[in-house]
């Protein structure tokens, strides 16, 4: 502080000093009026700065004030709207959507879903379907879709009668849409775009936000250190930069094993069957490092590999049972590809260790928008009594602990060593450690959700 006003006092006499020559009256009140706005931008930025520090230190320490979403309920206003630019496929952003708006119709909001025309849902009756896979329960009769963008007359009806509360999601920095409620909220899944440097445009539409949510610790660090250059843009703009705040996702935790623990022998990756420039679940690396363990398991030990396959990415499921083919993996390796959620949890509830790889495919170190973000899987499994081994970097850290409920490993050694280290514990041993992940996820089901938003 004391060394930005040093550097203010030398600009102030650099000013009068180049002045000094031509000082009549009209330049002396020149000189004094631009002094004047030179030294008030620089308090109002160093002002900012603090403020942004006391928010980084509000979600840090644990003391950041919850979101003011009890406002709301004793409101007469009782519509809602929520953006998505993304297509309605099952995923951790689209649960996190959808619960959002389970919670605004619980509090007895209609809520008007905005939709890109090309989404793959057209109806609510679809709408209903995803969120069925999903285990979000919506009420039909208090939702509706809209077409976005919306038309300038609809615009101008939406800002003269706003919704109570506006959200919308995201994967940038600024949010791609204005927040045109009385209570706005921006759900950032990741900065993707990382340092690229915002417009005038988005800066603005920031600005329309009361909050930032964001998913993780990991993600907050990576946000709030891209979102600072905004800061003083913001400030010279005479706008204000939102609250930032972690609400974790809600996580719709599962029944545990009606078995004993002695019949979990498996190793299971729950996650999406898709691959792309910046993203993977890691299925081939899992495959590989099967590959590599074999001889050292029980002959009871199964690799099963399970989720949704999304669109476009068969041929990727198929070069993964070829490379399961190929080595003679076959009899071991085991494809639930689109499973209803049955089969999904009978695996579960057989397998000793989960798996979990996002990102384990890239250097996280040169792009962290390739690590998990969160790891709504990871809390699935161990709701349901599995053993993670995930990256330490991203998202997981949040949810395990290392050493007490499960392992985080730096690479796929590591992976590999604390699966061998689960998989040999003995009977009694294991049902400890499964029983201290089930308490673990606890922490981040439903109503964790709705108690941290309500």
């Amino acid at each position: 502080m004391k060394a930005s006003l040093k550097k203010t006092s030398r600009l102030l006499a650099t000013v009068v000093r180049h002045a000094r020559p031509h000082l009549t009256w009209q330049n002396a009140l020149l000189t004094a009026l631009a002094a004047l706005w030179i030294a008030l931008t620089t308090i109002a930025i160093l002002g900012a700065r603090r403020q942004w520090k006391d928010r980084i230190k509000w979600v840090c320490d644990g003391s950041a004030p919850h979101t003011p979403w009890q406002e709301f309920h004793d409101a007469e206003n009782r519509n809602a709207s929520v953006y998505t630019p993304y297509h309605l496929t099952p995923g951790g952003g689209e649960k996190y959507l959808l619960s959002v708006v389970e919670v605004l119709q619980k509090s007895g909001h209609f809520v008007t879903l905005f939709l890109q025309e090309n989404n793959i849902v057209q109806s609510v009756d679809q709408i209903m379907a995803t969120a069925s896979h999903l285990r979000v329960e919506l009420d039909p009769a208090m939702l509706a879709i809209a077409t976005w963008p919306m038309e300038e007359d609809d615009w101008d009806v939406a800002r003269a009668n706003p919704p109570r509360v506006f959200f919308a999601l995201g994967n940038e920095k600024y949010p791609q849409a204005e927040g045109f409620g009385q209570l706005n909220f921006y759900m950032c899944q990741f900065p993707f775009d990382l340092d690229q440097p915002g417009s005038k445009g988005d800066i603005q539409r920031l600005a329309t936000y009361n909050y930032v949510l964001l998913n993780s610790q990991f993600t907050f660090k990576w946000y709030s250190n891209f979102v600072q250059q905004a800061m003083p843009q913001l400030t010279h703009m005479g706008w204000s930069m939102p609250s930032i705040e972690v609400v974790y996702p809600p996580v719709t935790l599962l029944p545990p094993a009606p078995s004993t623990a002695a019949v979990r022998t498996n190793i299971m990756l729950l996650g999406r069957f898709f691959k792309d420039e910046r993203m993977s679940k890691g299925h081939m690396t899992a495959l590989l490092m099967f590959r590599d363990m074999l001889p050292q398991l029980p002959n009871t030990t199964r690799l099963v590999l399970a989720g949704q396959q999304v669109t476009g990415f068969g041929k990727f499921v198929q070069s993964l049972r070829d490379f399961a083919t190929k080595h003679k993996l076959d009899h071991r390796v085991v494809f639930l590809v689109s499973q209803p959620f049955s089969v999904i949890l009978d695996a579960l509830h057989t397998s000793a260790v989960q798996w979990h790889l996002t990102g384990i495919e890239f250097d996280g170190a040169k792009d962290p928008a390739t690590l998990e973000h969160f790891g709504i899987s990871i809390v699935e499994g161990m709701s349901a009594g599995a053993l993670p081994v995930a990256l330490e970097l991203g998202g997981p850290g949040d949810i395990i602990e290392h050493g007490v409920c499960g392992y985080l490993a730096r690479d796929a050694d590591e992976v590999m060593k604390y699966t061998h280290r689960l998989l040999r514990l003995p009977a009694v041993d294991r049902v400890v450690w499964s029983d201290r992940a089930v308490a673990r996820a606890q922490n981040f089901g439903m109503s964790s959700f709705r108690t941290r938003v309500t």
